[in-house]
């Protein structure tokens, strides 16, 4: 949200400063009926007698802890010996110690990708453009999402390659006919299809709007 000035909104804001709204859901452990800050963020594996196991409870910032203590316990229970699970030490896809001395700063989140990513960027026409003026994105990221991270449709790119729907959903919306472009050219697809993409977008973005006079 923006901060605005001027009146009771100074503390409430305007609906129109709130550029994309969203919820989530959290598997809480326990909890007694109170407030939900209140209950710890803690993960659970149970095991039944039939040999079932079951974890609960956790959080997306713990979720590789969570699979190596499910994986060794899975382990323990098959009599495995003393095989444990391995990637305490494993490096994800495109991992990069740092920014290497004297090395562009943009695009730093794609790691050891980004020279390749850049690569693409400055090989495209319009590749530099901005996809929105209102979005951290340009058109090479979307051809680099569609050739290298198998997005597949408006969706993919808008709301999982990169977070522009979470960011500024009317200017997810705008963008949509663009990205629709880039797809169709780069997967092949008709005009009908780029269509039917803008569309399916464009109502799942809407529910990321902030209704009209929703806030003071």
């Amino acid at each position: 949200m923006r901060p605005t000035t001027g009146g009771r909104h100074d503390q409430l804001g305007h609906s129109a400063d709130v550029l994309s709204i969203f919820v989530g859901l959290r598997p809480l452990i326990g909890g007694n009926g109170g407030p939900t800050k209140s209950v710890p963020r803690e993960h659970s594996i149970e095991v039944s007698d039939s040999g079932l196991m079951t974890i609960t409870g956790g959080k997306w910032t713990t979720y590789r802890l969570m699979a190596q203590q499910a994986v060794d316990r899975a382990l323990r229970l098959l009599g495995s010996g003393k095989k444990r699970c391995i990637t305490a030490d494993l490096k994800l896809h495109a991992w990069e110690a740092g920014p290497k001395a004297g090395a562009p700063v943009d695009f730093r989140e794609y790691g050891s990708e980004r020279a390749a990513l850049m690569e693409v960027v400055a090989g495209e026409q319009g590749g530099g453009s901005r996809l929105h003026a209102q979005l951290p994105y340009v058109m090479g990221q979307i051809v680099w999402a569609i050739r290298n991270e198998m997005a597949r449709t408006v969706e993919d790119i808008l709301a999982r390659r990169t977070r522009s729907l979470f960011l500024n959903a009317r200017a997810s919306i705008e963008s949509a006919p663009a990205v629709a472009a880039v797809l169709g050219r780069e997967l092949g697809r008709d005009a009908q299809w780029q269509a039917s993409q803008v569309a399916a977008f464009s109502a799942l973005a809407q529910h990321y709007q902030m209704p009209s006079g929703a806030i003071g």
